[in-house]
């Protein structure tokens, strides 16, 4: 369910429009008990939409992960004091075997 939701997602933020209104997508998710170790870092990051990370990886980074992406424009930055990163800083995901090669964010 969650692949599906995301790759519906990535096709509504991916658009030529809606990508020069809100060029940077935040990675959010459930943090408690259940968070799993390398999914709690990327919890809050934001990426540029084209970092290399998206091709990669995306949510779900691994079997029932509640992780998702949201976009965001440079006022939103701004107003909620986010920085960019680069998606090489993150580490661990996707989960190891998880297949992100497939039709996923």
């Amino acid at each position: 369910v969650m692949s599906s939701y995301n790759d519906g997602r990535k096709a509504q933020m991916s658009t030529p429009a809606m990508l020069k209104m809100r060029p940077y997508w935040q990675i959010l998710g459930v943090n408690d008990a259940r968070t799993r170790p390398p999914h709690a870092p990327a919890i809050g990051k934001v990426l540029p939409a084209d970092d290399p990370f998206f091709g990669r990886a995306g949510p779900p980074f691994g079997h029932n992960c509640r992780c998702r992406i949201v976009s965001r424009s440079a006022a939103d930055l701004a107003r909620l004091g986010l920085v960019p990163t680069i998606g090489a800083q993150l580490r661990g995901l996707p989960d190891e075997g998880w297949n992100a090669s497939g039709s996923l964010l």
